[in-house]
């Protein structure tokens, strides 16, 4: 707004100054100053002040696409289009290759020796020898998995409890991961080339920036796979040989579930037993029967006996059996192509924002331009008016002289003032709300593993293995990456969209609001950065990629240990199934956080960006209106000059005396 002061040391214009004279000052201090008062009139901005306005056209940027802007630079207008290409050839090889398998890797050497009387005549009964040593190495996958095969699987719904949920599952991943990332690119191409009307242009930069993030479904579903379905079971003898002298009765009866003492011979001795005319034979398969009737039929001889005999076994060695999803090249191109996607939309929204305050600025200094020449020719009529009137007005005595007007222009050209505060205490404490949720939901446990199964249920009994795991965000965002290696791609994907990126936008959200409330400052580029983030907070689409993950995993790692035997020892004759499923009540904080992340955002980001627009300036809410008196107007006129109101009231004084004479 035009600042008005008064001007003490300055000389007044005389009435019979010339214009000139008056055109010789605007050139030299860019004010406009009365012939009978020193008030004179400051343009608000300091290039106004500091050198003649230039006349721009606000159509050199309006009508004209990104890629012919002449705000755009040349090598940007190069590379864009080119990345987009490549992002899309990107997309289809990550589409079309392997994306990640599962892995059986088993390595265990282990010694277990008959070392007492006691243990050597039971391994002499049942066949075994006084040294025995086990060896079992496996590193095989089980299956490898392509996005194909995971719509083939939703869609068929094998193993699934709900066919419908499964299908509506295949159709989001087929739209989200299949044709949304192809789409988007191709019509941020269209709106680079070719989108001149800026509004429209704007609009569907933020729509593409706020759906660009779904092509991550498919990623998310790999991210949360690789964390959860990761078991490791280190082998440790001494361990293994306290557990089952510990639980040895339980062992026994799930053994005599599975075999009768004569097929259990049979397996030992490796021979018929029923068959057999040898008696040396003979007398061993009694042997042995005898020994494994005794152990079936007396739960005593399992807490005496039998732990004697384990008691004398000395054991040795050691190994490691793990399970775990790989990422493989497909999911990797995948992961990258979605964030050089997500990065070329947010750099040509970038490149929009700097057109929209291009324009912005143009159409300030046009406005002031023309807003100074009212003023000034005005003023000269005003000369005018005073110089032909001058001797037909008494010198003194003067009560209610006329009114000295200047048209300083229509309200809505009142820039912003930047004094009173766009946000109230209640958005401020929305905000700590935002920010408390946020990390809450971030720290706690939300979601955790079940391991199902004979095989974890015999660790478990024995060996005291829990795998049931309870996951947080942060805890999911380091076992992503454990593996190392082109892990931690996936692991820094998944940081960025849902640890770091809601994190970071609810901490911006306070900064702004504080600043806003104690600095009273500008907080139009706080507000921008805050809409810019919004494309890097995808709790949204991780709540879709739980779902799928909580229906693909069953199924997937059902088929990893088939094993008839299985049926007879767990309660769903499976060997093996990982489950994982979210904990609702603190799911909940993860939901309710994230509407308030998005709710929170969009005031702060339209009322901050609007600040200019939905602001009232000081002049307003001090009244001054668009017509100035010569002789009411002092008293605003120190209001708006408060750091020097000596002087002023100083300078009120002559211009009460000078006023009068004329």
């Amino acid at each position: 707004m035009f600042k008005i002061e008064m001007a003490e040391s300055a000389p007044a214009f005389e009435a019979s100054s010339s214009s000139e004279e008056a055109h010789l000052v605007e050139e030299e201090t860019i004010n406009a100053r009365t012939d009978s008062t020193d008030i004179f009139i400051a343009p608000p901005h300091e290039e106004v002040e500091q050198q003649q306005v230039q006349m721009v056209f606000p159509s050199s940027l309006e009508n004209v696409s990104l890629a012919r802007c002449r705000t755009t630079p040349f090598l940007a207008r190069v590379l864009l289009p080119l990345c987009m290409l490549g992002t899309h050839a990107l997309f289809y090889y990550g589409q079309t290759a392997p994306m990640w398998k599962l892995r059986v890797f088993s390595q265990i050497d282990v010694w277990a020796n008959a070392t007492d009387f006691t243990s050597k005549r039971a391994f002499d009964a049942v066949g075994l020898h006084h040294s025995n040593h086990l060896t079992y190495d496996e590193d095989k996958d089980v299956q490898t998995f392509t996005y194909y095969y995971a719509i083939d699987h939703l869609w068929k719904a094998q193993g699934l409890p709900n066919k419908t949920l499964a299908q509506m599952a295949a159709v989001l991943l087929i739209i989200f991961s299949g044709f949304w990332p192809h789409i988007k690119l191709f019509w941020l191409n269209m709106t680079w080339f070719f989108g001149k009307h800026q509004r429209f242009r704007t609009n569907t930069l933020h729509w593409l920036s706020t759906l660009g993030k779904w092509s991550l479904a498919d990623v998310l579903v790999v991210c949360v796979m690789v964390g959860v379905l990761h078991l490791d079971w280190i082998v440790e003898p001494d361990a293994i040989k306290q557990g089952v002298i510990t639980d040895l009765p339980s062992i026994l009866k799930i053994v005599e579930s599975l075999y009768s003492s004569h097929e259990l011979c049979d397996k030992l001795l490796k021979m018929d037993c029923a068959s057999v005319k040898k008696i040396a034979k003979i007398t061993k398969c009694k042997a042995c029967q005898q020994t494994v009737k005794e152990a079936y039929t007396h739960p005593e001889w399992a807490r005496s006996t039998g732990a004697n005999i384990v008691k004398g076994v000395d054991t040795s060695g050691g190994g490691l059996a793990t399970l775990r999803v790989v990422g493989m090249r497909g999911i990797y191109a995948f992961c990258g192509a979605v964030i050089i996607s997500i990065l070329l939309s947010l750099i040509v929204d970038i490149f929009d924002h700097r057109v929209k305050q291009e324009i912005k600025r143009e159409h300030q200094r046009v406005v002031g331009h023309q807003r100074m020449e009212r003023v000034f020719r005005q003023q000269q009529q005003a000369n005018t008016t005073v110089e032909d009137n001058l001797l037909q007005e008494p010198l003194l005595g003067i009560t209610t002289p006329a009114p000295l007007e200047l048209d300083l222009g229509s309200e809505g050209d009142l820039p912003p003032s930047t004094t009173a505060s766009t946000f109230s205490w209640k958005i401020l404490v929305f905000t700590l709300f935002t920010i408390a949720i946020v990390f809450y939901a971030v720290d706690i446990d939300t979601m955790e593993r079940k391991v199902h199964g004979a095989g974890p249920m015999l660790l478990h009994d024995v060996l005291g293995i829990d795998w049931e795991t309870p996951y947080s965000l942060r805890a999911l965002m380091w076992t992503t990456g454990a593996a190392g290696s082109w892990d931690y791609l996936l692991m820094g994907t998944f940081a960025l969209f849902c640890v770091l990126g809601p994190a970071i936008r609810a901490v911006l959200l306070v900064i702004t609001t504080m600043i806003d409330r104690c600095c009273q400052v500008q907080i139009d580029p706080l507000a921008t950065a805050i809409n810019f983030i919004g494309s890097f907070c995808s709790w949204e689409v991780f709540a879709i990629a739980i779902v799928m993950v909580q229906m693909l995993m069953p199924s997937i790692t059902n088929t990893i240990v088939n094993n008839p035997v299985c049926g007879s020892i767990s309660d769903d004759g499976s060997c093996l199934q990982v489950e994982f499923n979210i904990l609702p009540v603190n799911f909940a904080a993860i939901v309710v956080g994230g509407l308030f992340l998005v709710v929170t955002s969009w005031l702060v980001v339209r009322y901050g960006t609007d600040q200019h627009h939905a602001g009232t300036s000081t002049d307003r809410r001090n009244g001054l209106s668009n017509v100035m008196t010569a002789n009411h107007n002092y008293q605003r006129i120190g209001e708006r000059t408060s750091e020097s109101t000596a002087a002023i009231d100083d300078g009120m004084q002559e211009l009460v005396f000078e006023t009068n004479q004329v």
